[in-house]
């Protein structure tokens, strides 16, 4: 980021976006499920669209336009993007036996299927190649912006004006990958 230090009113600021950073996602998901549950589909998915829009946007916004720092991309390296495979392959195994041997068999997924399908259904995915383009956009396309959002964004907002174990505390949803791996306040 930046080599002087942000001044008070900019700290202030900084402070005020990375704490919006962090309810917007909560609070567009409560509008969109809960205010607006029995509302028209297409003002779901507009309110749904408008809400990623923002959200996806202010970092960009943020970073470039307010902080006025320039936006690069740093690629993994070939460790970083093994270890991230790895780690996927593992989630997904313990998801897999999961469901199988506990969640499926207990009748967990019985209830809430329905509504999902409805859901789903709402968003125009009726058939299988849908549903199969909707998940490879989730898996790959929505959890890159994810990880911008709040490992990028949040935690590197927080990063800047809170010591490494605070920022962790405060971003509770990282995990020990992310972790910088310098001893830089």
């Amino acid at each position: 980021m930046t080599n002087h230090p942000p001044t008070p009113i900019a700290r202030r600021a900084d402070a005020c976006a990375v704490l919006v950073a962090m309810v917007l996602p909560t609070l567009v998901t409560w509008l969109y499920f809960v205010v607006l549950q029995d509302a028209a589909p297409a003002v779901q998915q507009g309110v749904y669209a408008a809400g990623k829009a923002l959200q996806f946007g202010l970092p960009i916004v943020w970073v470039a336009i307010v902080q006025r720092q320039r936006l690069r991309l740093r690629p993994d390296t070939a460790s970083g993007v093994a270890e991230g495979v790895g780690f996927g392959l593992l989630v997904f195994a313990a998801m897999f036996l999961l469901y199988h041997a506990w969640l499926k068999p207990g009748g967990y997924f019985a209830a809430p299927g329905e509504a999902i399908r409805e859901k789903v259904t709402s968003f125009g995915i009726d058939s299988p190649a849908k549903y199969v383009a909707l998940g490879v956009f989730y898996a790959l396309g929505h959890s890159f912006l994810e990880e911008y959002y709040y490992r990028w964004f949040v935690f590197g907002q927080l990063r800047r004006f809170m010591p490494l174990w605070a920022a962790i505390a405060a971003h509770s949803g990282m995990n020990r990958r992310s972790w910088p791996k310098t001893n830089q306040r």
